[in-house]
């Protein structure tokens, strides 16, 4: 939740942050390789902070049908 106040998500609910961030917790655990030399926090950090950054440019095909091109630049 640190992460979610230090960066100012405007229009996010904290809720689909949450989630998000557990969704990152989730892949971090299945993915995680100790040979590889990283704690498993730290990766876990790298992967939670990925997939809540990612979370508002994934616009659901509902979405895009309601916004249209109207004039040109």
């Amino acid at each position: 939740m640190t992460y979610s106040r230090v960066h100012n998500f405007k229009g996010e609910d904290m809720e689909d942050l949450i989630s998000n961030g557990t969704i990152g917790l989730f892949k971090a655990i299945k993915s995680y390789r100790p040979n590889k030399g990283t704690k498993l926090a730290t990766f876990a950090a790298r992967c939670i902070e990925n997939e809540i950054l990612m979370f508002p440019l994934v616009i659901p095909r509902r979405m895009w049908e309601n916004f249209a091109v109207t004039e040109s630049i």
